[in-house]
């Protein structure tokens, strides 16, 4: 084998060890990552980005991650769980648990016996009737 011919044998070599690193797939262990609000699996999952989440008619848990997000809660008796960003939360109809978390969060608990917690950050808060 010629000079030209080894050179061209090993860019061959380089080449599929190359592709062999990058097409071998690699695979999670163990179970996802599950999100949860206060320690409550969540139903419904805001992205990194702002959002807008409109609950069910049921029982909801949602979590709206980072971003300045709006959460209209729905019937039922949810828990919502707000980012870091400024969140508008409101609990709507049922006993809602609503969590500001940091930002400037603007929560409203609605009908029902409601309970609301702030976070860090100059948040506004209304029960309003229950």
């Amino acid at each position: 084998m010629g000079r030209i011919g080894r050179r061209l044998a090993a860019v061959i070599a380089c080449t599929a060890v190359m592709l062999m690193t990058v097409a071998i797939p690699t695979f999670a262990t163990g179970e996802p990552r599950v999100v949860t609000c206060n320690g409550i699996k969540a139903t419904m999952v805001g992205t990194l980005g702002d959002d807008v989440i409109n609950g069910t008619a049921g029982d909801d848990v949602i979590v709206t991650r980072a971003g300045n997000d709006t959460v209209n809660a729905g019937a039922g008796n949810d828990i919502v769980c707000g980012g870091p960003g400024d969140d508008y939360l409101r609990g709507e109809a049922g006993d809602d648990i609503l969590y500001g978390e940091k930002g400037r969060d603007k929560i409203f608990g609605h009908d029902g016996n409601d309970t609301i917690y702030g976070g860090s950050g100059k948040d506004q808060m209304a029960g309003d009737d229950g």
